[in-house]
């Protein structure tokens, strides 16, 4: 098992993404922490992992408020002893808007959650993980973020934001024993992605897969779209002592995008 033994946060765990790599954490031997606003999520995510494959355990917690991230990793700690992995996957996506469209407030939530909110949990986990010697923190973008689309312009800003966190801060951990990295995930079939996408094709009068198919085909190699566990392949293994000799990069799950373009 790639991460037995392990304790490991994920941000933005109740659902999509957040709930694909807490439940490769789990079935690779962490017990996994799922961490998001909505506790009903959180408690569903944690009851089918528990009933599935592992541990996982749900607490609700804002990050973008900076003394409640501080106590609930007070709790994690106080309850498990150490956190080896932090999985920042925590993040909003828009509707498409212009940036004219765009209102002031999604922007600045935008850059709240996905930026602040990985700045606050990050700084409230390093502490102990500087004194074990031992840490992982990895970092949930898109690879919207590196290939930008038109009326994502937020999005894409707020994604961006983490790769130049995660270098930075790779750099600067790194004698600590602590890896940074960064995971851009492409087409991934979540809840929210077929809640734009599906706004998109009714207002469009189509369906999802008619409107994105063409889209796979085009800019997709793998011609499909990606599933959640599929980027937890990934974190898995970033998270895990195979990964000792890997900080500071960008890895793309993605499909092909990458290659493709």
């Amino acid at each position: 098992m790639l991460n037995k033994g392990q304790v490991c946060i994920v941000t933005g765990g109740g659902r999509g993404i957040g709930r694909g790599i807490a439940t490769v954490l789990a079935r690779e031997g962490a017990s996994v922490v799922v961490a998001a606003r909505n506790q009903e999520n959180l408690e569903t995510t944690a009851r089918s992992i528990c009933d599935s494959c592992g541990l996982a355990y749900a607490i609700a917690v804002d990050i973008t408020d900076r003394s409640m991230v501080r106590e609930f990793v007070n709790d994690v700690l106080q309850k498990f002893g150490k956190i080896d992995a932090l999985v920042n996957n925590a993040g909003l996506m828009p509707m498409p808007a212009t940036l004219l469209d765009t209102e002031d407030s999604v922007w600045d939530e935008l850059f709240a959650v996905n930026a602040t909110g990985t700045f606050n949990i990050t700084k409230a986990v390093l502490p102990s993980m500087i004194e074990k010697g031992f840490g992982r923190i990895i970092n949930i973008s898109s690879v919207s973020a590196k290939y930008t689309w038109a009326h994502f312009v937020a999005y894409a800003a707020a994604k961006g934001s983490l790769h130049a966190f995660t270098t930075a801060l790779a750099k600067e951990v790194a004698p600590n024993g602590i890896t940074v990295n960064c995971v851009l995930p492409g087409f991934t079939r979540t809840e929210e992605m077929e809640r734009i996408w599906g706004t998109i094709a009714e207002s469009a009068g189509t369906t999802i897969d008619e409107l994105v198919n063409p889209i796979l085909k085009d800019k997709v190699p793998v011609n499909r779209w990606l599933q959640p566990e599929e980027i937890g392949n990934m974190v898995a293994f970033l998270a895990s002592r195979k990964a000792d000799g890997i900080t500071g990069h960008l890895h793309y799950v993605d499909g092909g995008i990458d290659a493709h373009d």
